[in-house]
């Protein structure tokens, strides 16, 4: 997903929204990769969960 041009940030955004925790975390490392400032606050929505606080974390660091 992270190959994937912007028109498809819906997508990740559902993703992000997921109740599986594998998927959110794979959602959180390619929205930190991705850059876009839409998903900030959907990442930090995820660091209420244990299981997903570190890719949360990692993928908010890389905004700066």
């Amino acid at each position: 997903i992270r190959l994937l041009p912007d028109r498809f940030a819906v997508y990740l955004c559902q993703l992000l929204e997921d109740e599986d925790s594998g998927v959110l975390r794979e959602a959180a490392r390619t929205a930190g990769a991705c850059h876009n400032r839409q998903y900030v606050s959907l990442l930090i929505g995820l660091l209420g969960n244990p299981e997903v606080r570190p890719a949360a974390v990692e993928a908010l660091l890389q905004y700066g």
